[in-house]
Protein backbone atom coordinates (compact mmCIF):
# COMPACT_ATOMS: atom_id res chain seq x y z
CA UNK A 1 0.00 0.00 0.00
CA UNK A 2 1.18 3.43 -0.46
CA UNK A 3 1.35 6.56 1.09
CA UNK A 4 0.43 10.04 0.34
CA UNK A 5 3.40 11.54 0.62
CA UNK A 6 2.85 15.44 1.29
CA UNK A 7 0.39 17.15 3.41
CA UNK A 8 -2.01 19.00 0.90
CA UNK A 9 -2.68 15.64 -0.89
CA UNK A 10 -4.00 13.98 2.15
CA UNK A 11 -5.67 17.27 3.96
CA UNK A 12 -8.90 17.37 1.73
CA UNK A 13 -9.46 13.78 2.71
CA UNK A 14 -11.80 12.03 5.22
CA UNK A 15 -10.39 9.48 7.45
CA UNK A 16 -11.73 6.39 9.55
CA UNK A 17 -11.02 3.40 11.05
CA UNK A 18 -10.71 0.48 9.18
CA UNK A 19 -13.16 -2.39 11.10
CA UNK A 20 -12.36 -5.24 12.65
CA UNK A 21 -8.76 -3.75 13.92
CA UNK A 22 -8.78 -4.87 17.44
CA UNK A 23 -7.19 -2.15 19.91
CA UNK A 24 -7.33 -0.91 24.10
CA UNK A 25 -6.06 1.85 25.37
CA UNK A 26 -3.57 0.77 27.89
CA UNK A 27 -1.71 3.40 30.66
CA UNK A 28 -3.40 6.21 29.11
CA UNK A 29 -1.76 5.12 25.93
CA UNK A 30 -3.40 3.16 22.64
CA UNK A 31 -2.38 -0.45 21.64
CA UNK A 32 -4.02 -1.27 17.99
CA UNK A 33 -3.44 -4.73 16.48
CA UNK A 34 -2.97 -5.35 12.95
CA UNK A 35 -4.13 -9.12 12.59
CA UNK A 36 -3.33 -9.04 8.58
CA UNK A 37 0.57 -8.22 9.45
CA UNK A 38 0.63 -10.15 12.73
CA UNK A 39 1.73 -7.05 14.78
CA UNK A 40 1.31 -4.30 17.29
CA UNK A 41 1.30 -0.76 17.43
CA UNK A 42 1.51 1.32 20.51
CA UNK A 43 0.15 4.58 19.91
CA UNK A 44 1.67 8.11 21.93
CA UNK A 45 -0.81 10.65 23.49
CA UNK A 46 -0.91 12.34 20.53
CA UNK A 47 -1.66 9.46 18.14
CA UNK A 48 -4.05 7.85 21.12
CA UNK A 49 -6.21 11.20 20.62
CA UNK A 50 -6.34 11.44 16.98
CA UNK A 51 -7.38 7.59 16.95
CA UNK A 52 -10.32 8.31 19.31
CA UNK A 53 -11.55 11.42 17.26
CA UNK A 54 -11.98 8.81 14.40
CA UNK A 55 -14.94 7.34 16.43
CA UNK A 56 -16.65 8.33 13.47
CA UNK A 57 -15.19 9.45 10.10
CA UNK A 58 -13.85 13.05 9.69
CA UNK A 59 -12.46 15.11 6.98
CA UNK A 60 -8.14 15.51 8.16
CA UNK A 61 -9.24 19.44 8.30
CA UNK A 62 -11.51 18.72 11.10
CA UNK A 63 -9.01 16.87 13.25
CA UNK A 64 -6.17 19.22 12.61
CA UNK A 65 -8.45 22.16 13.85
CA UNK A 66 -9.80 20.02 16.87
CA UNK A 67 -5.66 19.22 17.33
CA UNK A 68 -5.17 22.99 17.50
CA UNK A 69 -7.65 23.85 20.06
CA UNK A 70 -6.80 20.84 22.31
CA UNK A 71 -3.11 21.17 22.37
CA UNK A 72 -2.66 24.87 21.37
CA UNK A 73 -0.57 24.44 19.12
CA UNK A 74 -0.32 25.86 15.23
CA UNK A 75 -1.76 24.42 12.60
CA UNK A 76 1.02 23.81 10.48
CA UNK A 77 2.21 21.67 13.10
CA UNK A 78 -1.00 20.04 13.70
CA UNK A 79 -1.04 19.03 10.36
CA UNK A 80 2.28 17.85 10.29
CA UNK A 81 1.45 15.32 13.18
CA UNK A 82 -1.60 14.08 11.82
CA UNK A 83 -0.27 13.61 8.49
CA UNK A 84 2.54 11.71 9.76
CA UNK A 85 0.44 9.85 11.89
CA UNK A 86 -2.51 8.67 9.32
CA UNK A 87 -0.37 8.34 6.36
CA UNK A 88 1.77 5.60 8.17
CA UNK A 89 -1.63 3.83 9.43
CA UNK A 90 -3.27 4.05 6.07
CA UNK A 91 0.48 2.26 4.88
CA UNK A 92 -0.38 -0.41 7.59
CA UNK A 93 -3.79 -0.86 7.21
CA UNK A 94 -5.20 0.49 9.93
CA UNK A 95 -7.16 3.92 8.70
CA UNK A 96 -8.38 4.49 5.73
CA UNK A 97 -8.68 8.13 3.63
CA UNK A 98 -10.98 8.91 0.75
Amino acid sequence: MEGFGNMSTLINKTVKRVKNIPWQVIDQNTLILNPKESTAHELNETASWIWNQLEQELPMSDIVEKMCQTFDIDKATAEKDTTLFVDEMVMKGILDCQ
